[in-house]
């Protein structure tokens, strides 16, 4: 699955920034990609394609979603 993450991730833009962002925190919203440079409608279509992947799972709390990480946040609490 790390490589089918990797490959879709690679074809963003800023995918370096993303990265940290995947792999730092359990979740992602799309403020936190946009504060990494990414416009809002860029932002929102990385983290859609990750969600129709299975990467990540949209969690609506009022008007904003966030974007679990579920494998990072089982890698979290397992230790």
């Amino acid at each position: 699955m790390r490589t089918h993450t990797l490959a879709i991730l690679s074809k963003f833009n800023n995918r370096e920034k993303l990265y940290d962002l995947m792999f730092t925190v359990p979740y992602i919203k799309i403020d936190l990609v946009v504060k990494k440079g990414s416009l809002t409608e860029t932002a929102a279509l990385y983290l859609n394609l990750l969600e129709s992947k299975g990467i990540l799972e949209p969690l609506k709390k009022g008007r904003t979603t966030y974007y679990l990480n579920h494998r990072l946040m089982k890698l979290i609490t397992s230790r």
